[in-house]
């Protein structure tokens, strides 16, 4: 095990020793094996304990534990309305008549590309075409052969291939999705949205709680009746990436890497199995309810320009004359 300051870069070459910094690390190194050690023997019943077993699993905030099961009870809490709110849209869709299945299978279809990269990865890490290392490893310690980089590159292949698969597979249903601003696309959007985020949380509400922006605005901006329309849609739907976002910009801060380089270690973190076909599916399933947001306020534009112009309505009946349009009011006598 590696003990250091700097993180998953290491310390620049040349870069002078502290004292102060070498003595609180051996400390902490010490105190580490010494509380292991003592955690592995055995007690008066000649039982072992594992390390940490009575330990609260969680965060340590302000010098305290934040324990997971708070943690995942509060983003239950958030995601609850969401939730809710999707079925209630899915199923008022259905009593309308509006089509959701087409939908439903146009974001499942949507995360094809996602799984044939994945698949693709998985067979080029196990069959030696790509290094498989037993972690995630920086892109300057593990530099790639030609024949290396050209495997790397044709995963381009499997999003090409997965692309195909699914406008054939959603070709039978273009008809009922024609209409995208009538209801049925957001309520599907939100539907799949709350339910991948649910699934999350099932397994890490840290992740999950990422995904609470995007269920609950992707939602609303679906909505026909909804009132974020125009550039506040947008907004709402670019809001919902922001927190995914961050965790990609602090990970390329952290770890000094450009976007290429981040997208080569998760590429290359696939084919080692550190990423799950889960996970895999999962991304596809967001991009793909973005894609039908988006959709959703392309149309909703579109019928919106075509719309004629708002005619002047007069109150009551067109014999109807107001007061004062026979005379017999102030206003109308002659002076």
């Amino acid at each position: 095990m590696l003990l250091q300051a700097t993180g998953e870069r290491g310390p620049r070459p040349g870069e002078p020793t502290s004292r102060a910094r070498l003595d609180a690390f051996g400390r902490a190194a010490l105190r580490a094996v010494t509380a292991l050690d003592r955690a592995g023997r055995g007690d008066a019943s000649g039982e072992t304990q594992p390390p940490f077993a009575g330990e609260t699993s969680g965060i340590v905030t302000l010098r305290n534990v934040l324990p997971d099961w708070s943690v995942r009870l509060l983003v239950l809490c958030f995601l609850l309305p969401a939730l809710m709110a999707s079925l209630d849209a899915v199923f008022r869709a259905r009593r309308r008549g509006l089509a959701i299945g087409p939908w439903l299978l146009w974001i499942g279809c949507a995360a094809l590309p996602a799984v044939l990269v994945w698949t693709w990865l998985r067979v080029l890490g196990m069959t030696g075409a790509l290094p498989a290392p037993p972690g995630p490893v920086l892109p300057a310690a593990l530099p790639l052969a030609g024949w290396e980089a050209v495997a790397l590159a044709s995963t381009a292949l499997g999003v090409a291939l997965g692309v195909l698969v699914a406008r054939v597979a959603t070709r039978g249903s273009s008809v009922a999705r024609r209409n995208a601003s009538a209801g049925g696309a957001g309520a599907a959007a939100g539907a799949v949205t709350g339910g991948v985020a649910l699934l999350a949380w099932a397994a890490n509400p840290y992740a999950a709680a990422l995904l609470v922006p995007a269920a609950h605005l992707w939602l609303l901006a679906g909505m026909p009746q909804s009132r974020l329309r125009g550039a506040a849609g947008w907004i709402a739907l670019a809001v919902g990436l922001v927190a995914p976002a961050l965790v990609l910009a602090y990970e390329m801060s952290a770890l000094g890497l450009d976007p290429a380089g981040l997208a080569r270690l998760w590429l290359i973190a696939t084919a080692g199995g550190h990423v799950s076909v889960w996970t895999a599916a999962a991304v596809g399933l967001l991009g793909g309810s973005a894609v039908v947001v988006a959709r959703v306020l392309l149309k909703r534009e579109k019928v919106a320009a075509a719309a004629p112009p708002d005619k002047l309505l007069t109150r009551g009946p067109a014999t109807y004359y107001g007061p004062g349009s026979l005379g017999g009011t102030e206003s109308a006598l002659r002076r």
